[in-house]
């Protein structure tokens, strides 16, 4: 086990260069917050921010439009069911977040499939919350992409076939081993743990507690602004 504290962050975690821009730091599209769980593709569009994205696009229902921009008017937005645009936005990211407040329907299933169907080997997709549900639901075959997971302990359960008292380290490495080669696994818990495909170890995170047993933790998965150094 390798920990993730405040020395490796330093390490990770630089200064930014006086002549850069902001397509220097990437350009990630945020799809989700469907009807009823607007709030939950707002968190993450406000962490992806904070965190330092250069380039922050959101697809959600149409009505969540204006409370995001009242709270986040750096963040571009469209409706998901734009397909045109949805489908150009997704040529045009690095990196892809699927999942947050996405509800189990027939929309959301269309959008999954989308979004497996059109994204690229050198694209990064994370997979949270309702994608994770759906796709395993339907048992889809995962896209070739440079796979994130950010299952909590039930969601992994519906991967992995592990119940929650199962899922110790061996048999999550067991179950991380059967991921497509070199996906990411970052396992929320009480203790959350980071693992990669291929690899013997895994990192876990040294904060964290009760106080984020909270509905839309999940879906900002890492306040970085605490450590931001720009």
């Amino acid at each position: 086990m390798l920990r993730v504290d405040q020395t490796l962050l330093q390490q990770v975690i630089v200064s930014r260069q006086s002549d850069s821009y902001k397509g220097d730091y990437g350009r990630l599209l945020l799809i989700g917050g469907t009807y009823p769980y607007g709030g939950a593709i707002m968190m993450s569009a406000l962490a992806a921010v904070e965190s330092g994205a250069g380039l922050v696009t959101v697809a959600t229902d149409q009505e969540n439009i204006p409370a995001l921009h009242s709270q986040l008017p750096e963040a571009m937005a469209f409706a998901v069911t734009d397909q045109d645009l949805l489908a150009e936005q997704i040529a045009k990211a690095g990196a892809i977040l699927l999942g947050p407040g996405l509800k189990d329907n027939d929309l959301g299933t269309h959008l999954v499939q989308l979004v497996f169907d059109k994204v690229q080997p050198h694209q990064v997709l994370i997979l949270d919350g309702g994608a994770i549900s759906l796709y395993t639901r339907l048992a889809l075959p995962l896209p070739q992409a440079q796979l994130v997971f950010t299952p909590h302990q039930k969601e992994w359960e519906a991967m992995s076939g592990l119940a929650i008292g199962e899922q110790g380290e061996d048999r999550t490495q067991m179950a991380v081993g059967k991921l497509p080669e070199g996906s990411i696994l970052v396992q929320k818990g009480p203790q959350t743990k980071i693992w990669q495909q291929g690899q013997p170890d895994y990192y876990q995170l040294t904060v964290g507690g009760p106080y984020q047993a909270t509905g839309g933790m999940g879906d900002t998965l890492l306040w970085c602004h605490r450590w931001r150094p720009w």
